[in-house]
């Protein structure tokens, strides 16, 4: 009987075991539920808030904003060689390009950081009104120095890159963001294309005066002054965060100034050095190691200074936290040196070797852009279905290589493969340009997307100042050796008389082929062969230009291979939406009609933007 009672006892043991098993099995099936559900949610149906209508016109705005830009950079450096014809200055004309770079480099960052203490909507207004007025400028230049002014005047409208990248950033979710920025480079494209092909048309018609590259610098001051209207309508941001209730000037002075004046004093020395080195003066000569020397000590010194002094300052700690921040720099000093390389010289080298037509020339850089546009719109949707950007960063970056190489490669005799490489460094140029700043965005709190937005900018033009004064300098010492080199090997190859091999030679260099063929002994096939030698003495000094390319390209790939995902970070949160206002609102605003409610302005106007 005790046994069978014992029995009994396991086996409603054994039962009760059984039963908390299967219960606790039932519990953990329910929470693992719950999380994978919380987990779908939050991946798949996170409410997403409307885009308000000015939140999408203020995209917009900024897009023409950002045209504008590109097209004034594409005629101070497509169209420096028609400035040139009509009011002289060679010699300094390498400013041109170059000044509105070392602007944006010198102030781009605290302009970005004080548009994230002070807000953004009246610096965005200013910088629509530098960039109008210094196209006016350049528009109406007697000479080369008041052109080159101009182009630094408009380099303050640019320098506000830093801020134009966070508007359109922060007026919509952190999942739609890559949407705006793609935007942004769509337009930038069409700057680019408007520079091109409006600046085809103007120089096509008359080479100087008002109706040729002038007009498309007017035409770019009114593409300013439009988008300036729209943002003064229609951006009023909720106000940047105040805790401590400090005035505008106040928090002007709290910006890193000290930091801003080393950059300076160590960005302008510096670049000097590097243009004028090899061009204007010999490499060892004092006045460009001077320059050199002194650059590389104030950076030094800025670098001590954020270290130990200014630790919240334009390196501020907060934004290497992450470290997407630091290998997105990496990345858009590659891709900033790749782009303006490209742009300061693939033309230049179509025009010395396969097209000197207006329209035609202007085609063939257009293909650079071809390549950007279509690509953008893929890489866009594939980023928007998956959240990805690894993939399309590598495959940039080996887009940009396949194309610098090809591009070092490019023979005389194949005068369409260019075109090819250019479009394929455009597909490549995509991916870093819109995905690399999406990144950085994400990587910084919030309060500092400006001063990253603008570091980004600052790291792009330093690479492409330096990549276009390398470059620059290498290709003036090549082709002062290889073209009277190739051009006499030729004449002694086709059994003309040393005597005349000097003269030969000096007749090619300056293109006249009637005087060629007055020498003794030349004959029209000769004086081609001649033609065809300097074609290749182009070819061959070109080609360490894009060879510089391919070390920093490769470079920029290992970097962007350390980037963290950034799935997760794509959330619905808006960081400073716009005032939702209505044409009624504006109206009051600017007075044109009594204000409601017994005077008082429309609430969303009455509250001023920092």
């Amino acid at each position: 009987m005790a046994s069978q009672t014992l029995v009994e006892s396991d086996n409603s043991n054994d039962l009760r075991v059984d039963e908390y098993k299967s219960e606790r099995a039932s519990e953990v099936a329910k929470q693992d539920s719950v999380a994978d559900k919380a987990e779908r949610q939050e991946e798949h149906e996170e409410p997403e808030p409307p885009v308000s209508r000015s939140a999408i016109l203020v995209v917009l705005a900024c897009c023409l904003y950002y045209a504008a830009c590109l097209t004034v950079v594409t005629d101070t450096g497509f169209w420096r060689a028609s400035i040139i014809a009509t009011i002289g200055g060679e010699a300094n004309s390498i400013w041109l390009p170059d000044a509105l770079l070392v602007v944006v480099v010198v102030i781009g960052p605290t302009l970005g950081h004080v548009g994230d203490t002070c807000g953004r909507r009246y610096l965005a207004l200013a910088g629509c009104g530098f960039g109008a007025l210094g196209a006016i400028v350049c528009a109406t230049a007697k000479n080369i120095n008041v052109t080159i002014v101009g182009s630094a005047i408009f380099g303050v409208g640019f320098a506000i890159l830093g801020n134009l990248f966070s508007i359109p950033s922060e007026v919509v979710s952190r999942r739609n963001r890559s949407s705006v920025q793609i935007a942004m480079e769509i337009a930038s494209c069409i700057g680019v294309w408007l520079g091109l092909f409006a600046g085809a048309g103007f120089v096509q018609n008359q080479p100087g005066g008002y109706t040729g590259w002038r007009s498309n610098f007017f035409f770019a001051a009114a593409l300013f002054i439009f988008s300036g209207i729209v943002i003064g309508l229609l951006y009023f941001p909720v106000p940047a965060a105040n805790p401590q209730g400090l005035s505008v000037l106040q928090r002007v002075l709290n910006a890193d100034l000290v930091g801003s004046a080393l950059v300076g004093c160590s960005m302008i020395p510096l670049l000097m050095g590097l243009i004028w080195g090899g061009t204007t003066y010999p490499w060892n000569s004092a006045a460009v190691i001077s320059c050199l020397v002194i650059g590389c000590a104030f950076l030094v010194i800025l670098g001590l200074h954020q270290y130990f002094i200014e630790k919240d300052g334009l390196f501020a700690r907060a934004m290497f936290q992450h470290r997407n921040y630091a290998l997105t720099l990496i990345g858009t000093f590659v891709e900033g040196l790749v782009y303006l390389i490209f742009n300061a010289f693939y033309g230049e080298m179509t025009a010395a070797i396969y097209e000197s037509r207006t329209l035609p020339l202007a085609t063939r850089q257009a293909a650079f852009t071809w390549g950007t546009t279509f690509a953008t719109i893929v890489y866009g949707i594939y980023v928007h279905k998956t959240r990805r950007i690894l993939e399309v960063l590598v495959f940039g970056y080996l887009m940009m290589l396949t194309g610098a190489i090809g591009l070092a490669c490019a023979q005389p005799s194949a005068t369409r493969l260019p075109i090819l490489w250019a479009v394929i460094s455009g597909i490549g140029f995509a991916s870093p340009q819109v995905f690399l700043t999406v990144a950085l965005q994400l990587a910084v709190p919030p309060e500092y997307m400006g001063l990253a937005s603008a570091m980004s900018q600052t790291s792009r033009f330093v690479g492409g100042s330096i990549g276009i004064a390398i470059s620059g300098a290498i290709f003036t010492a090549e082709i002062n050796t290889k073209l009277p080199t190739y051009i006499a090997d030729a004449a002694i190859s086709a059994g003309i008389s040393s005597q005349y091999v000097a003269e030969f030679v000096e007749a090619i260099v300056a293109q006249n082929i009637t005087l060629a063929q007055t020498i003794p002994g030349v004959t029209p096939e000769i004086a081609q062969s001649g033609v065809y030698a300097s074609l290749q003495a182009y070819a061959a000094s070109f080609k360490y230009i894009w060879a510089l390319e391919i070390p920093f390209v490769v470079v920029g790939l290992i970097g962007i291979l350390f980037l963290q995902p950034i799935k997760k970070q794509l959330t619905a949160t808006v960081d400073r939406a716009t005032q939702e206002l209505h044409l009624a609102d504006v109206a009051e605003e600017l007075h044109l009609r009594p204000h409601h409610h017994e005077g008082l302005p429309h609430p969303a106007l009455s509250q001023k933007a920092s």
